[in-house]
């Protein structure tokens, strides 16, 4: 590892920004059954994830991605011939399954919003 110097600055705002905006792609895919545009989100969500992942969790969603990329591109073909928008519900339920997990590391790597007992301690210095 290099020694760099710190910055006073730090990445925080853009990184909940671009999290917010996959979160929100992610929803709307997926409440418009859009596979394609759904497992694009997630991937996005993986990236942005990864750095609090351990090397056998990164391993582990390669091997989910890789599972699913058949179906996804299958959909799209059907996509293609018809001009119909369908998901099967088994690629339904592993995008979910995905996504689920992704949530679940950000959690536990508090990367979601902690509330406190008392909000007023939040406006206290060291609160």
């Amino acid at each position: 590892m290099v020694d760099r110097d710190q910055s006073e600055f730090n990445m925080a705002i853009s990184f909940l920004n671009r999290i917010n905006t996959l979160f929100y792609d992610a929803q709307l895919a997926a409440s418009n059954l859009d596979a394609h545009k759904w497992f694009g989100a997630i991937l996005g969500l993986f990236r942005e994830a990864s750095t609090s992942m351990k090397v056998d969790e990164i391993d582990q969603f390669q091997k989910k991605f890789l599972e699913v990329y058949p179906e996804i591109m299958k959909g799209n073909r059907r996509r293609d011939d018809t001009g119909v928008q369908e998901i099967e519900y088994s690629l339904y339920v592993k995008l979910q399954s995905i996504e689920l997990d992704i949530r679940r590391i950000m959690r536990d790597a508090g990367l979601e919003t902690k509330l406190r007992q008392d909000p007023r301690s939040a406006l206290r210095p060291g609160g």
